[in-house]
């Protein structure tokens, strides 16, 4: 047996290094219009949910929320495609917790228990700390104890 990964298991290491690269970019405004590019690309090359949720999660963070309803529109139904999978991973829930907040008119009229049982998924498989300091902030929302 040979040390190499089969290219299923390759595929799905360079995708995933791709997703890291991508979204590392896209934290920087210098650098977010690159990593929508470079996200749309490998969206239209390897149709994952992964990638669709990342892609939504990058248009999330470009828009205007009040103003920019086209990008919008595209991330929600990017979110609905990648949730409808088997799987999720963290691009697609921190989509699908950056959807809610953008539909919400005011921060206090979103739906913090379902952004909280999004959360709750999302610890499970990221467990760093500031997921757990998003997840106690958003608890502290829909407990009411947190007012902005």
């Amino acid at each position: 047996m040979s040390g190499t990964m089969s290219p299923a298991v390759s595929l799905a290491v360079d995708v995933d290094t791709q997703l890291r690269d991508i979204h590392a970019l896209g934290l920087d405004a210098a650098t977010h219009a690159h990593a929508l590019q470079r996200c749309r690309r490998l969206a239209a090359q390897q149709p994952q949910p992964e990638v669709w949720g990342l892609l939504a999660l990058l248009l999330l963070n470009a828009a205007d929320l009040r103003s920019d309803r086209a990008r919008i529109d595209e991330a929600l139904r990017l979110v609905d495609r990648a949730l409808g999978a088997r799987e999720v991973g963290t691009f697609t829930l921190r989509a699908a917790i950056a959807a809610l907040l953008a539909q919400a008119p005011a921060p206090a009229t979103a739906d913090w228990r379902r952004i909280v049982s999004l959360y709750d998924l999302l610890a499970e498989i990221d467990t760093s700390p500031e997921v757990a300091r998003d997840r106690a902030l958003a608890r502290a929302r829909c407990d009411g104890s947190a007012r902005h």
